[in-house]
């Protein structure tokens, strides 16, 4: 685990705007670096910004 702020993934779905299980599918797919303590799933700060800059640039996004 490495030392940066984490957010929860309900936490990361309200800056994503995406659902949980959407996130949840992300980790899955390796795109977002997580992992799991005290039985609840974690994702880095760094990370969902960077994830959230790679999705308002995309191209096919509507505006």
């Amino acid at each position: 685990m490495l030392n940066l702020p984490a957010l929860s993934l309900p936490e990361a779905a309200k800056i994503l705007f995406l659902d949980t299980s959407t996130i949840r599918y992300h980790i899955i797919r390796k795109r977002l670096r997580a992992f799991k303590w005290a039985g609840k799933w974690y994702v880095y700060e760094v990370d969902v910004k960077a994830f959230k800059q790679s999705l308002d640039l995309s191209p096919d996004r509507k505006k």
